[in-house]
């Protein structure tokens, strides 16, 4: 199973900034969330240990705004395109909590980078990176959970599923 760990983002304003970016040569994600951590191809029968190590993650709700566009893995060939999040130490501090509780089930292999991925990149026309505006609009978001959530592939892209959410703490 594919898994990965993340928060949500609500769709519909992030559609409309989809709609800011040149249609040629890119196709649009249909769903918004800043992964946590990848859990590459997990067993069933970890499911369990994970999802009780996810229980003992404490953290405060927070807020998100989007601050600047981005790309995987350059600005010279880039395959994806990006919005990149604020605060981003809050976010961080979520994603070490995630890895500690994890650990040694996941060690996270690659730097990690707050970010909402918003379109895959098939091909480059001479203008695109020039049409690609240097902010979103600004828009911020309420985080008040994480998700546990598989990826199935599929050949008109991923499906996923949420197996489980973890609510984070308000603060009165």
């Amino acid at each position: 199973m594919r898994l990965f760990i993340a928060f949500t983002l609500p769709s519909e304003p992030l559609r409309s900034i989809q709609q800011l970016l040149s249609t040629q040569g890119i196709r649009y994600t249909k769903t918004f969330h800043c992964t946590l951590a990848f859990l590459r191809d997990t067993s069933s029968s970890q499911i369990h240990t994970i999802t009780e190590r996810l229980n003992t993650v404490s953290f405060s709700t927070f807020t998100v705004t989007l601050s600047h566009f981005n790309f995987f893995p350059d600005t010279h060939n880039f395959r994806v395109i990006f919005i990149a999040l604020e605060p981003q130490e809050t976010i961080i501090h979520l994603h070490q909590s995630i890895s500690k509780a994890l650990y040694p089930l996941f060690i996270p292999d690659k730097p990690f980078v707050p970010h909402i991925t918003i379109a895959r990149v098939s091909f480059h026309t001479p203008h695109l990176l020039r049409e690609i505006p240097k902010k979103p609009p600004y828009l911020s978001f309420p985080i008040t959970s994480f998700a546990l959530i598989q990826s199935t592939l599929t050949s008109s892209g991923p499906v996923y599923a949420t197996l489980q959410q973890y609510p984070l703490r308000t603060l009165h």
